[in-house]
């Protein structure tokens, strides 16, 4: 992590309870980055999660995916995929937060096994094969093929493109660790992208996503707010494609993944609250322009 950014992340959390340093940001369907795209340059950063990717190549967060804060990450995701900053937080940023503090970090770094990525991803490769970090073409067939059967993405389409994910890789990779965790991200991963594609996606705009990491606005998506506070939406989502995959669940024989039933359960497998400094993370959050965020209903 760069020094610098740290002496002036320590100023900045000096100043809490002072001064809340940035605005509410405001989610604008008729914002025009969600039309202006521009794919990475020469040295650009991007990582394994293609929603943060395509949010630099839109410019809700810096383009060069270079020198990034989990306040830009909070902030960006609100703006470009209305999502709720306490859901950011079980995502990711709370993780980030544990292990950088405010300190910047760039794109590619998400990589590091534990933030965001995990195995049996739709599109990239385990960390134990190499490159988990770009998009593979090869991986993302399997998924692809089972998703091209339905006209509309529903949670149990993508989770049955999942299970055929997860299956091949059991079948082929004997080094993959397919958990409790990376099944229950992988759900939250569904349930994510469903909701900011409006609920029930076509095709071509997950692919969009996917493959070219741009949102799909040029395909005839609308940016459209489903509520602001999305977490019980995405967490439905998400527990319905997981639902959808018994035969996985079977296959993997995980009492973790056979015990959660509700969307408390999901979310408590991939956020332990309990884990967290969340008086510290609340006060990031101030500083992010949310003074009024409740951890209330992860407890």
């Amino acid at each position: 992590m760069k020094l610098l950014s740290v002496l002036v992340s320590m100023f900045l959390l000096g100043g809490i309870g002072y001064a809340q340093l940035l605005p509410l940001p405001i989610f604008n369907p008729l914002d025009p980055r969600f039309d202006d795209w521009q794919p990475p340059g020469p040295g650009d950063s991007r990582g394994p999660c293609p929603a943060l990717n395509s949010l630099a190549n839109h410019g809700f967060l810096p383009h060069s995916g270079k020198n990034i804060t989990a306040i830009d990450i909070v902030r960006g995701t609100f703006e470009g995929l209305c999502l709720s900053p306490e859901f950011s937080v079980a995502v990711g940023v709370a993780e980030l937060l544990k292990s950088y503090t405010l300190a910047s970090f760039d794109l590619h770094e998400l990589s590091n096994y534990g933030f965001i990525d995990h195995d049996c991803s739709l599109s990239r490769a385990n960390i134990g094969d190499g490159d988990n970090n770009d998009f593979n073409e090869t991986i993302w067939s399997v998924p692809l093929q089972v998703l091209k059967n339905y006209s509309a993405i529903t949670p149990q389409a993508i989770g049955g493109a999942r299970t055929a994910r997860d299956l091949f890789d059991i079948a082929h990779n004997p080094n993959q660790e397919c958990g409790a965790r990376s099944i229950a991200f992988g759900a939250l991963d569904n349930g994510l992208l469903i909701a900011s594609l409006g609920g029930s996606p076509k095709l071509d705009w997950v692919r969009s996503v996917i493959e070219h990491e741009r949102l799909p606005t040029n395909l005839g998506f609308t940016p459209t707010p489903l509520l602001i506070n999305n977490s019980p939406i995405i967490l439905t989502l998400a527990l319905a494609s997981l639902l959808s995959q018994p035969y996985l669940i079977e296959i993997l024989g995980n009492t973790v993944i056979k015990m959660i039933k509700n969307p408390a359960d999901l979310l408590a497998e991939v956020f332990p609250i309990k884990g967290y400094n969340i008086t510290y993370i609340t006060s990031v959050l101030s500083l992010a322009g949310f003074s009024s965020v409740n951890f209330q209903n992860f407890l």
